[in-house]
């Protein structure tokens, strides 16, 4: 099977699995037993994490058992820079998630060549999907179906619109309010922020903080396909080598062809 096949005949099934993980993260939620525990990195960890998890790899290989899928929580070897292979975050912003915020999400991404060529973001607490990639136009469903397409906008020269993470805020607002005159700043969890680039609500992001493959390349398909793209200090878009798990500082903006040489430079 190549990507463009399955794309083209099995993309609605990855829809399913994603929003079936973000059922069980509510699950946990209203069990009202959130246990809290430490990675080896000291981030946060929790059965909703790990119950969405083990419900989209099992999914994943019913579907497509000849792809690997590697998931935040379990990380594995991928043979090859330029394989095929799944790439999942079961639940983007658990900071947020245990803080009780709404703002968290379940990403899904194919990668081929170190390209997400597709992806899916449901969010549990509304039921909103987010999909989009190589060979499908980017689109958003509400819970209730109804579906609409995903377009960035040309750059707002008088009132720029850029995101910060919730959790992250860094020294990443001052360097933007430095480099923009009259900036609106929007603090926004988890990978909801890229979704607001790709509906075309917003202009830009800017992370210096660390973040890992997982957290981007679901997000990274999408905003692609509506138009837009994650770029790092070399100017060059975000690959994902599975061999390298963590991110190098990058922007994701609304229209690739602004000048955006300012904001890169202040990534270095």
């Amino acid at each position: 099977m190549t990507q463009l096949d399955f794309l083209s005949t099995r993309s609605a099934e990855v829809v399913e699995i994603a929003k079936d993980a973000g059922r069980r993260i509510i699950a946990v939620k209203k069990s009202a037993n959130i246990q809290i525990e430490k990675k080896s990195d000291q981030s946060p960890v929790t059965a909703a994490d790990l119950a969405a998890s083990d419900s989209i790899i099992a999914g994943l290989h019913k579907l497509t058992p000849d792809i690997p899928a590697m998931s935040e929580e379990r990380v594995i070897e991928v043979a090859g820079k330029n394989s095929l292979y799944w790439l999942i975050d079961p639940l983007d912003g658990t900071r947020e998630f245990i803080k009780g915020s709404s703002e968290y999400t379940v990403n899904i991404a194919l990668i081929e060549n170190m390209i997400p060529v597709f992806g899916v973001i449901v969010v549990p607490e509304t039921g909103r999907v987010f999909a989009g990639g190589l060979t499908i136009a980017a689109f958003c469903a509400d819970g209730g179906g109804k579906t609409q397409a995903l377009k960035t906008r040309a750059f707002q020269k008088k009132n720029p619109v850029c995101l910060i993470s919730s959790s992250h805020k860094s020294d990443e607002e001052k360097v933007c309010r430095q480099l923009f005159e009259n900036l609106d700043i929007k603090n926004v969890g988890s990978s909801l922020k890229y979704t607001e680039i790709a509906s075309g609500l917003s202009d830009f992001s800017f992370r210096k903080t660390p973040t890992s493959i997982w957290d981007t390349a679901a997000a990274h398909a999408i905003l692609r396909a509506s138009g837009g793209d994650m770029f790092g200090p070399n100017g060059k878009i975000l690959i994902y080598d599975p061999t390298k798990l963590e991110n190098p500082p990058f922007i994701a903006v609304g229209q690739p062809s602004h000048d955006w040489s300012k904001l890169l430079a202040a990534l270095r």
